[in-house]
């Protein structure tokens, strides 16, 4: 009798899943394997559209204009600069016609170094130089660190830190036959000085050299906004790829999964999007390349591939400040519509690795969800390098809030090897191995309303031990590497993390070892101390409303 009702039981649900996958488009219609897997992992059908944001005014304009989701894409992970520089040059050393072009967005790029080290011919100098031969196309908007006057920089303000010395290379891609690039400074801002007075102001007879160096600070702080992406498009001989997360191209990014290469040690995860994807990634270079008034006419497409078997569905979210684009004067905070969808469906378990983490309103929707779900596991850069005692600040009142909701959910790491901390600079989240989003902006409020970035978000169709394939295999990726397990069998790692309840145990216990990656983060650190005056303004300001009608 109970065999029977089990049969009925499946058969009714497949006739469902049938019937409603012709009716409603956005639910995906899967076969289910992995029934032993814990409960809550067992998934038939999704509606996307429940993860995914909408693309209706109130997140975004609608010239937005970008689809909800795209189907039968292939999404491949690549953590730390070691896997992702091969791939790149591999697809750039495959361009080989007048029809192909690369697209490159960047916070910071460099290009005279070896992306494979003791390759001279590995360069980005060398790889464009050989696609230019060929004709093809090449297009880039790279951030306009302070209208680059450096020549105007006073010593205290040249030595004092490092900057994106982003023109150099931009000059070089404009002295390529086919090659265009563009400083770009269309980022929220709370005044707009002409260069002219601003070179003018600072060259002055009559002021002081430290009054030219406050009126530059004063500029530099005026012109707050970043172009933060750090994103690679190729098109080549086997059609369009897409690269983008945390990783510039830069030679700090030269590190491995055991991340003992000295000053290089850099945690990071970038992705390689293939399918009809790109062409909404393509579109969202080519909306703020067209935007700038010294762009040049540029007459490309995309390539979309579809190879048999490719299973993910992918949205493309953005971020800008209001008034910075013209498409959309409203600007963009898609991403973090998508993030705040995701995190109020919440079951389980909720994981994050960010360099930052202490927007205020992140931790408040993530209060409201440790209520509800198991685990909270949040892996940080333990060295901030940004707003300083501020920054640390902020980051104390967001851990605080969480460990006040529930002390025994919430587990936060920085990583080390042998005892020295090496750099987090990823910007991803997961939601119950169901929903992951990778990309460019960090959880603070200036990467969600203010400067451009952008993320893509991530459901596989695949199931596999009961739960999406893409989320569940990034997040044991991730888990492996902390654990310093990466060289372990699949068969060996499923094993121990598939099951989340048991991973976040194997989590706890070896951040109580010695030499452990993980280190349990300290949350009094930062407490004593204060906001500056211009938190708000120069270091994570709003960028969701125009400064100026």
């Amino acid at each position: 009798m109970r065999t029977s009702w089990v049969n009925c039981a499946r058969k009714l649900y497949f006739w469902a899943v049938h019937v409603l996958g012709k009716l409603t488009p956005a639910v995906d219609r899967l076969r289910i394997d992995g029934i032993s897997a814990p409960a809550h992992n067992i998934i038939g059908t999704i509606n996307l559209s429940d993860w995914f944001h909408d693309t209706h005014p109130g997140f975004s304009e609608p010239a937005f204009n970008l689809p909800l989701y795209t189907e039968s894409n292939k999404v491949e992970t690549l953590v730390d600069g070691f896997s992702y520089f091969p791939r790149l040059v591999q697809d750039l050393k495959a361009i080989s016609s007048d029809s192909h072009h690369v697209l490159i967005g960047g916070w910071w790029i460099d290009h005279t170094f070896e992306l494979l080290p003791g390759r001279p011919d590995s360069t980005l100098t060398k790889l464009l130089e050989s696609a230019d031969n060929y004709g093809a196309k090449i297009r880039a908007l790279i951030w306009d660190f302070c209208g680059f006057r450096e020549h105007l920089l006073p010593a205290q303000i040249r030595n004092s830190f490092s900057y994106p010395k982003n023109n150099v290379v931009v000059d070089f891609i404009n002295g390529l036959n086919n090659g265009h690039a563009i400083l770009d400074l269309n980022t929220h801002h709370f005044f707009n000085m002409p260069g002219a007075a601003i070179d003018a102001i600072v060259s002055a007879p009559n002021l002081m050299s430290m009054s030219r160096a406050i009126i530059l600070q004063a500029y530099l702080g005026a012109h707050v906004g970043s172009h933060h992406w750090k994103y690679v498009l190729v098109t080549n001989s086997e059609g369009t790829v897409c690269y983008l997360g945390g990783m510039d191209i830069n030679p700090n990014r030269l590190d491995g999964p055991n991340h003992d290469t000295g000053a290089s040690r850099y945690h990071d995860v970038q992705v390689r999007v293939q399918g009809p994807a790109v062409s909404d990634l393509f579109k969202a270079f080519l909306d703020r390349y067209k935007n700038h008034p010294g762009a040049v006419p540029t007459h490309l497409r995309a390539v979309p591939t579809s190879p048999e078997g490719n299973t993910v569905f992918v949205q493309t979210s953005r971020t800008f400040g209001a008034g910075t684009q013209v498409y959309a004067p409203n600007g963009d905070r898609t991403i973090w519509a998508t993030l705040k969808k995701a995190i109020r469906r919440a079951k389980k378990y909720i994981y994050i690795e960010d360099q930052y983490l202490y927007m205020e309103e992140l931790s408040r929707e993530l209060e409201s969800a440790v209520h509800r779900i198991q685990h909270l596991v949040m892996i940080i850069d333990g060295n901030l390098d940004a707003g300083s005692d501020s920054t640390q600040r902020a980051r104390y009142l967001f851990l605080k809030r969480l460990k006040r909701a529930n002390t025994e959910k919430v587990h936060t790491y920085t990583l080390a090897n042998h005892g020295s901390a090496y750099k987090v600079h990823t910007k991803l989240v997961i939601v119950d191995d169901v929903f992951a989003t990778v990309g460019s902006a960090n959880m603070g409020t200036r990467s969600m309303t203010h400067d451009s970035e952008i993320n893509v978000s991530i459901i596989d169709g695949q199931v596999y031990y009961g739960a999406r394939k893409y989320a569940l295999d990034l997040r044991i990726k991730l888990w492996a590497e902390h654990l310093n397990w990466h060289n372990r069998s699949r068969d060996f790692l499923v094993a121990k993390l598939a099951n989340v309840d048991q991973g976040v145990e194997i989590l706890k216990r070896n951040s109580t070892q010695p030499n452990s990656r993980l280190q349990s983060y300290n949350y009094a650190e930062g407490h004593g101390d204060d906001f500056s005056l211009g938190w708000t303004i120069y270091s994570d300001p709003d960028g969701s409303r125009p400064v100026r009608p």
